[in-house]
């Protein structure tokens, strides 16, 4: 959590937050004085954005963590059909495989650009590790299971915004069949 404070011999604010991205705790002057009114204001609300930005981005509790609600929230709301189930508990491996080699640790760390590079990362071929290629409308319905795993995030209270829905991405046409 960001917090404020005074340095001996500088007539500035001082503020000290973790980064975001690299998780280093920063002290850096704000730039506005203590002495001035307008100036603290200002320098209060740089620390709430800050405190905002470093609970954005903490990491993910037990309770958020992908693995732990995902499997049980699929087979709850897909136990009348067991081919839906089992076929969105396939895309769900898939999706974990390329959640985990991103490091994306909760629904709140997804973010647009991530969802649009599934498609490269889905269309390229790692057999040891158990993936194997798939096309782009397999790419496509995978994405759109992970926006509908998003919005049940959002609706638990793991994420603000669904960065899977409407990416904009239309299905490719179907590859002719030769005649036999």
């Amino acid at each position: 959590m960001a917090s404020l404070y005074k340095r001996a011999r500088s007539p500035f604010w001082w503020i000290k937050y973790r980064h975001a991205f690299t998780g280093k705790t920063m002290r850096e002057s704000t730039g506005y004085r203590c002495a001035i009114g307008p100036e603290t204001r200002r320098a209060k609300e740089l620390e709430a954005e800050r405190t905002l930005a470093e609970r954005a981005t903490a990491r993910a509790t037990q309770s958020e963590a992908w693995a732990h609600w995902v499997p049980q929230f699929i087979a709850a709301r897909y136990s009348q059909s067991l081919k839906t189930q089992s076929r969105f508990l396939a895309a769900w491996r898939t999706l974990l495989m390329f959640i985990a080699e991103q490091h994306i640790e909760a629904p709140r760390n997804l973010t647009r650009e991530q969802c649009n590079a599934y498609f490269t990362w889905r269309q390229q071929a790692d057999v040891p590790h158990g993936k194997y290629r798939a096309g782009h409308n397999t790419a496509l319905l995978e994405i759109k299971i992970l926006s509908l795993l998003m919005k049940e995030a959002i609706r638990r209270g793991y994420a603000k915004e669904n960065p899977a829905r409407d990416l904009g991405i239309k299905r490719a046409p179907r590859k002719l069949q030769a005649e036999t």
